[in-house]
């Protein structure tokens, strides 16, 4: 499974989001099914999105290692909020 099919069909998700080579965030990975992702933001994060994942428990393990750490970092800032909110809007949406 990809990760863009586990958000798409998971109701609620928290806990961890790690790299294979074992990148790892400071925040903790928070989805749920009222975010969706725009196909701008389907773009920019193509790499991680169609990785293949394993999920342990809480951990969900992101299988491709050609993610790089900035790409990671930014994937993980930007679904934490901590981008600005005209770029969140440009690349998420959250049904109100």
């Amino acid at each position: 499974m990809k990760l863009k099919d586990y958000l798409a069909i998971v109701d609620w998700f928290d806990g961890e989001l790690i790299t294979k080579s074992g990148l790892e965030s400071q925040f903790s990975f928070v989805w749920c099914k009222d975010t969706t992702i725009t196909k701008e933001g389907q773009t920019k994060f193509k790499t991680i999105l169609n990785s293949g994942i394993r999920i342990n428990k809480s951990v969900i393990i992101l299988e491709d290692e050609t993610i790089t750490d900035e790409e990671f970092d930014l994937f993980h800032s930007a679904v934490a909020g901590y981008i600005s909110t005209l770029t969140y809007d440009k690349w998420f949406k959250t049904k109100d």
